[in-house]
């Protein structure tokens, strides 16, 4: 059995047939992704137009503010957040935790500086000042 070499004019009739599938294709491929991109924008349209103006969804808006102030009720805040920094208070008004330009400070009962760790059942397993 022999195997002959292909005839120079049939390779090129193949690379002749090939490359026009080739730029079929890619001629497809382009009018398909402008295609899809026209169907994309009608819907985004028609989505918007749907919604409305952003103005009358306060939600979809920034929040700014100067601070943040967490309250319960009418009572005193518990947590605030504002330029000079972030401090929270206990159930009780104290202040526990300052975290500022000056650093983070953390307080006991007796509004003496501490940081305490604490293992999974509640107890204390490393404590500054000792």
């Amino acid at each position: 059995m022999e195997t002959q070499a292909p005839d120079l004019q049939d390779v090129m009739k193949r690379l002749e047939k090939l490359e026009k599938q080739n730029r079929r294709l890619r001629l497809w491929s382009i009018c398909g992704v402008i295609a899809l991109g026209v169907i994309l924008v009608v819907l985004i349209g028609a989505v918007c137009e749907a919604l409305g103006p952003l103005r009358d969804y306060p939600y979809l808006r920034n929040a700014e503010a100067r601070s943040v102030l967490i309250t319960y009720g009418d009572g005193p805040w518990y947590a605030k957040l504002d330029f000079e920094g972030l401090a929270l208070r206990d159930a009780q008004g104290r202040i526990r935790v300052l975290l500022g330009g000056e650093g983070l400070a953390l307080f006991d009962d007796d509004y003496q500086p501490r940081l305490e760790f604490f293992d999974v059942e509640g107890n204390v397993i490393w404590s500054a000042p000792q």
